[in-house]
């Protein structure tokens, strides 16, 4: 046999080995379930804290009357309003003074984000600060990147350390933020 048949002969085998190797592919992430599971992760902190079950997910996830659906609201009961904008909702008799919204996703460039005004922490700070303002309530943004901590991001001072304040939003570290005492989440009467 030749030398350039071996080589083919060699090539042909090794080729189809490797066509017929089976491949362990890449889980696909169904981002929907990805998200519902940080908001059930944030109703679950938040009645921890409260020792009750003061929150709950919102139905349809804020998306009935949040974001680009706020005009749908225009007439509608104030309660079904505030039940039906944001990810976690509190109960109505508990006066929780902050709407809350929850964002999970992969990518941790959080610090550049802060310098493109285009980005998706800057469009989820707009939507926040849209559904608090048309129920008449306080922003929050809870995000979540994966394997970090959930961080949160308020449009105010709490009495805590923040990590850094960014265009009127201070960033706090979620968990440490529920360590504040239950006063600073009530609203005032």
């Amino acid at each position: 046999m030749k030398k350039n048949d071996i080589e083919k002969e060699f090539l042909t085998e090794i080729d189809t080995e490797v066509r017929t190797r089976s491949r362990k592919r890449k889980q696909s992430i169904n981002s929907k379930r990805k998200g519902n599971h940080f908001e059930y992760t944030v109703y679950k902190m938040l009645n921890e804290k409260w020792g009750e079950d003061l929150f709950q997910r919102s139905m349809g996830s804020g998306n009935v009357y949040g974001g680009g659906n706020r005009s749908k609201s225009n007439g509608v009961d104030q309660f079904v309003k505030e039940f039906f904008t944001g990810d976690v909702v509190p109960r109505k008799d508990f006066g929780f003074r902050f709407s809350i919204e929850c964002k999970s996703y992969a990518d941790t460039g959080i610090f550049w984000e802060l310098f493109n005004d285009a980005s998706n922490l800057h469009g989820f700070m707009s939507q926040a600060e849209g559904d608090a303002k048309s129920i008449g309530k306080t922003p929050m943004l809870i995000t979540k990147y994966n394997n970090h901590k959930p961080i949160v991001y308020l449009k105010e001072k709490a009495p805590i350390k923040y990590f850094f304040e960014h265009n009127g939003w201070y960033c706090y570290d979620f968990e440490e933020l529920l360590t504040i005492p239950n006063e600073f989440f009530i609203l005032k009467k």
